[in-house]
């Protein structure tokens, strides 16, 4: 099987210049490319188990052919590419590069080829690298403001034409969350376009929506109680007191006899107003220990 691999770093390029070079090289060699292993806005710099290239690593077999437009390709730095030749070395598979000019084999002069090809590769990313911080810093040096200037963004931000139907909405009496799925949004995006543009008086019974989410979050606080139950009976103070004591003071042991997370026996002593109690029975049962202990 006669293989071409290609790969860009970003979504911006396209491999059609390197799948140029591959063809290439593919006519150079009398042979024609079968299939095309493909990476598309992956870096070198990945393993190849984490690119497509390693699937193909993993099922290549004697006797196949990778070919690639540069070794360079393969991997970003020296010690990975090395290791990819060498494996495919091992399975008796052949490679060729378009632009190295590059034949894999059993030879020494091959593995010494592609040790140089790869180091050259990796000096001249690292000096374009420095070089362009060299450049960036000398900017900053200089006073420029690097990156996107203010203001260049867009603009007009989402929803701001949509304004004349939300309003026709809130004055209906819909909900945030209603509006928000009827212009497919978030509600959050809603609720901060009405607050920005000052739309809020359009929102009609506007007292009645938070009387109803009072009573929803009330709801929520009551589902700690109800959770908070013995043989299906809501326990009374005197009971939780009880229990507590009955638990060695203790809160965890507590949510284990009541069947509930320790959190919410926390939640329910403190709506009951007994957790300053059960606070001050721990500091006595302390104190009564140390006295213990003294003795």
């Amino acid at each position: 099987m006669i293989y071409g691999y290609v790969r860009v770093s970003t979504d911006k390029q396209d491999c059609d210049n390197q799948k140029l070079g591959v063809n290439k090289k593919a006519e150079e060699l009398g042979v024609t490319v079968q299939k095309w292993i493909e990476d598309h806005g992956i870096s070198g710099t990945k393993e190849p188990e984490e690119r497509l290239l390693g699937k193909l690593l993993k099922k290549i077999q004697k006797d196949d052919t990778i070919i690639v437009s540069e070794l360079s390709r393969l991997g970003r730095n020296l010690y990975m590419v090395f290791r990819i030749l060498d494996m495919l070395a091992k399975k008796e598979v052949k490679c060729y590069s378009h632009k190295d000019n590059f034949k894999l084999d059993n030879s020494i002069e091959s593995k010494v080829m592609a040790f140089a090809f790869s180091l050259a590769a990796e000096i001249e990313r690292d000096m374009i690298s420095r070089r362009t911080k060299e450049a960036l810093e000398r900017k900053r040096q200089e006073g420029t403001v690097l990156g996107r200037p203010i203001g260049s963004k867009s603009k007009t931000r989402k929803l701001d034409d949509k304004e004349k139907q939300i309003v026709e909405y809130l004055d209906k009496g819909l909900s945030y969350a209603a509006i928000a799925r009827l212009l497919g949004v978030n509600r959050i995006t809603l609720r901060k376009m009405v607050e920005r543009s000052g739309l809020e008086n359009h929102r009609k019974n506007g007292d009645k929506f938070t009387e109803r989410d009072n009573k929803r979050k009330e709801a929520q606080k009551d589902k700690l109680i109800v959770k908070a139950v013995s043989n299906d009976t809501v326990l009374l103070d005197n009971e939780l007191l009880s229990l507590y004591e009955k638990c060695h003071y203790s809160l965890p042991n507590m949510a284990k006899e009541m069947n509930i997370s320790w959190y919410n026996v926390k939640s329910l002593l403190k709506k009951r107003n007994l957790y300053d109690k059960i606070k001050k029975i721990n500091e006595e049962q302390r104190v009564k220990m140390k006295n213990k202990i003294a003795d």
